[in-house]
């Protein structure tokens, strides 16, 4: 069984996460070697466990976010991302349901959103199994890259 669990980043875990590469074309994904960035307290980026598996990471606020989108609307935003060796293995609506867990008692957002690149259906479908059902925006990224920003109401299970 799977028991996720959501923690405090440490610096041994941004210095892995930093070097986690994805096969194209969710290589879009890969965060880049500045493992500091992923410590910035502004950032709250956290690490994903399965026991004592660390399985992924997410984030909330302005670093879940992507230029070019409209985040006027109060929102928690929220990003995440999975170990690339255990992507497509139906973990995922678990481990966003750990997350959204967190964010619900950490911040008790009214709402939450998140930003997903249109070519990756698995995230979007995770993404909308989660809750995040209201679309409010689409746009082109700085690399002419297609999002969908998507909410999630507060307390919706």
């Amino acid at each position: 069984m799977v028991t996720y669990r959501v923690a405090g980043i440490t610096a041994g875990f941004a210095a892995e996460v930093a070097g986690w590469r994805y096969p194209p074309p969710y290589d879009t994904y890969d965060l880049g070697d500045d493992a500091a960035h992923l410590l910035r307290p502004e950032y709250r980026y956290h690490v994903v466990w399965d026991r004592d598996l660390a399985v992924g990471y997410c984030c909330f606020g302005v670093d879940a976010t992507v230029p070019g989108g409209d985040y006027s609307r109060a929102s928690l935003d929220v990003g995440w991302g999975m170990h690339p060796d255990l992507m497509h293995q139906g973990r995922g609506r678990a481990f966003v349901a750990a997350i959204v867990t967190f964010a619900e008692r950490t911040y008790a957002p009214s709402a939450m959103r998140v930003t997903i690149a249109e070519f990756n259906e698995r995230s979007l479908h995770v993404a909308a199994a989660s809750g995040f059902t209201v679309e409010t925006g689409r746009f082109a990224g700085p690399e002419g890259m297609r999002f969908v920003v998507l909410e999630r109401p507060g307390g919706v299970r």
